[in-house]
């Protein structure tokens, strides 16, 4: 958990960027940002909101919500299970093969 405010962070963002332009000769450092520490429905919702327009993926076990700000990519990463509800959309029949 942080012990900064949201105004706090963006300067410290801003103070980033300042340094980045006075070291062009540094490597710049990977081109997304991503957050970890959000955990459950209700913040993924408020990212949702606040972030849209955004693009949401999903793996196995991860879901995401990101969005792009020029260059970089701003991303929010979540446990499947602990946001998403499963939900059965439809069902097939599979004919049983058998082996002899």
């Amino acid at each position: 958990m942080t012990t900064y405010n949201a105004t706090e962070y963006a300067k410290s963002l801003r103070d980033l960027a300042d340094w980045v332009d006075a070291h062009p000769e540094i490597e710049l450092p990977d081109d997304s940002i991503s957050v970890y520490s959000q955990e459950t429905k209700e913040q993924a919702a408020t990212v949702l909101r606040t972030l849209a327009p955004c693009k949401k993926g999903y793996s196995d076990d991860l879901f995401t919500i990101s969005r792009s700000f020029g260059h970089i990519s701003l991303r929010f990463v979540f446990l499947r299970n602990a946001v998403c509800t499963r939900r059965v959309v439809g069902t097939r029949e599979v004919p049983e093969k058998f082996t002899p």
